[in-house]
């Protein structure tokens, strides 16, 4: 591959990261029927993946160090960005009280520090034309096996592909329709042919993602389209008005949009656990949709959170004290589909400000390097996306996503530093 050899004259490693960046979204589901028990842990092969995208960041961070003075800066940055969070992550992980949980979820977090370095150092070698095809490729096996599975009646009612769950999957493609989109309207990729591919690549994932049924995706890509074109091509405004209309014409979409609308409960918290338990006599049949489920759960975590506000109960304790807060708790407990949230219980503030001061060190580089016009409003609104998607899901906790996401981003940031001061703040 091009990209490779390119990669593999300037910095190491290419030939092996590159590959595994493509070849990870599609392997979501196969890594996780393999379990791999190590000490009190079950892993699954993709924790390998982990392990070598960590070591080859370490392996370039020490060269930047020792050898190549050009980048220390790099390493310099991303110790400013991820440290105090990993630092934090550490500390809430040592008094856990699932601590194998925690040993991995922190684990986690240091491979999308890793992947965020790789990008920044390998951003430069590959290019936007590159780069774009790298983030096309990735995309190529998870949404038209999707899109197979849905043709051939294979599918569930919300389509996973080769992820674990819809919103997985929902999520990986509004990394992938933005990032696309944005090159195709910055004029990427020259070749004309290429250029047409992507375009159906783009249309394939929007088809995709409406047959995931993620309604919180539905909303956040169609308020970064808007928002892009507003500010870049105001005439695609029209078109994509046009979009949500149409998409209501999908059977899975209109029963998702419609149970939204109407199957929320009209009572309070308090009453519907009432009336669960059988304390309400002719309470009738109360419907619960997913999203007031999901306020339901962040009401009754709540005064758990005010307990221990400054430190939490513990990375990864959110699931595990459910089961003792919330009587609507699955059997094994449940995340809190919401990042915030669930930093907050985990962590407290020792751990949330720390995450919220690593996206505005971001915002903070995006707006203050010599980055073209079109890439700091790409930065801005995708980060701005996934941000706005916390609030309603475990995007944290999406390792598929979050190594795209990362890369994405620190690889256009890397784009963006001159050669000689490459990483500094």
């Amino acid at each position: 591959m091009a990209i490779s050899a390119s990669v593999k004259r300037t910095l190491p490693f290419g030939t092996v990261v590159i590959p595994l960046m493509i070849a990870r979204p599609s392997l979501d589901n196969l890594f996780g029927m393999i379990r791999l028990p190590v000490g009190g842990a079950s892993l699954s092969p993709g924790f390998l993946f982990n392990i070598f995208m960590v070591l080859v960041a370490a392996a370039l961070a020490g060269h930047a160090l020792l050898v190549d003075r050009t980048q220390q800066r790099s390493v310099l940055t991303m110790a400013v960005i991820w440290g105090p969070f990993l630092l934090a992550s550490a500390l809430a992980a040592s008094y856990s009280p699932v601590p194998v949980e925690a040993v991995q979820m922190l684990f986690n977090f240091l491979t999308y520090s890793a992947v965020a370095f790789l990008g920044l150092i390998y951003g430069p070698a590959l290019g936007r034309t590159g780069l774009t095809i790298v983030v096309a490729l990735s995309g190529v096996v998870p949404i038209m096996f999707g899109l197979g599975q849905v043709a051939l009646g294979m599918s569930e009612e919300r389509l996973a592909s080769t992820f674990a769950h819809p919103n997985i999957l929902a999520f990986f493609c509004l990394l992938y329709i933005s990032f696309l989109f944005h090159a195709q309207l910055s004029g990427y990729v020259k070749n004309r042919v290429a250029g047409v591919a992507i375009w159906g690549l783009i249309g394939a994932a929007v088809l995709a993602l409406l047959f995931t049924g993620t309604r919180a995706a539905y909303i956040t890509v169609f308020l970064f389209l808007l928002s892009y074109s507003a500010l870049r091509k105001p005439l695609l405004l029209i078109p994509l008005l046009l979009l949500p209309p149409l998409a209501m014409f999908i059977p899975a979409v209109a029963d998702r949009v419609t149970d939204a609308l109407s199957g929320s409960s009209p009572v309070s918290y308090d009453y519907f656990i009432s009336a669960m338990r059988g304390d309400v006599a002719n309470s009738g049949i109360l419907i619960l949709d997913s999203g007031t489920w999901r306020r339901y759960l962040w009401q009754a975590a709540w005064p758990w959170i005010e307990q221990k506000p400054f430190f939490g109960y513990g990375l990864e304790s959110f699931q595990t004290y459910s089961r003792s807060f919330f009587p609507l708790s699955a059997e094994e407990g449940n995340q809190a589909h919401n990042v915030y949230i669930q930093l907050l219980f985990d962590g407290g503030c020792m751990v949330l400000f720390p995450y919220l001061f690593m996206h505005a060190q971001i915002f903070k580089i995006i707006t203050n390097i010599k980055f073209a016009k079109c890439d700091i409003i790409y930065c801005i609104l995708v980060v701005t996306s996934f941000l706005i998607a916390a609030m309603f899901d475990n995007m944290i906790f999406y390792l598929s996503i979050n190594v795209i996401f990362w890369f994405i981003v620190f690889a256009l940031i890397g784009l963006g530093f001159p050669a000689k001061c490459r990483g500094q703040a």
